[in-house]
């Protein structure tokens, strides 16, 4: 299970990563009438909207589907033990402290953010089976 959950998480930094780098690339060229693909061109301008859509990304997902794409892919869901707006924004922000994923590994299969937003991942029955 962690391993598919190292996995998602990589397919879901791949995902934003990748369409973040088009939207700021198609805007630059509109812009400044340049088109060039450039990761650092994009934290050293848009750091912060870089990080915004980050975060929104697991907000919007993990809240309305329970699940990101990565997760998805990978057959797993995000259990609520109470489903609510404080729970995600937890589990949303707490993804920012750099030691929160290396906990994995350490506690049972769950990061900081599972433990302080009482969430627990899962991995998704098979519809098919």
């Amino acid at each position: 299970m962690v391993g598919k959950r190292v996995f998602a998480y990589l397919a879901d930094m791949y995902i934003i990563t990748l369409s973040q780098l088009l939207f700021f690339s198609i805007y630059r060229y509109s812009i400044e009438g340049e088109f060039k693909l450039s990761i650092l061109y994009i934290l050293n301008n848009y750091k912060y909207l870089f990080i915004f859509i980050y975060l929104m990304y697991f907000f919007v997902f993990e809240f309305y589907f329970r699940q990101t794409l990565g997760k998805k892919i990978f057959k797993l869901e995000v259990v609520f033990k109470n489903r609510n707006i404080l729970s995600i924004i937890i589990r949303t922000l707490v993804r920012l402290i750099p030691v929160d994923l290396f906990l994995i590994i350490l506690k049972s299969n769950k990061t900081l953010h599972d433990l302080l937003s009482g969430t627990e991942v899962i991995s998704k029955p098979d519809k098919n089976a």
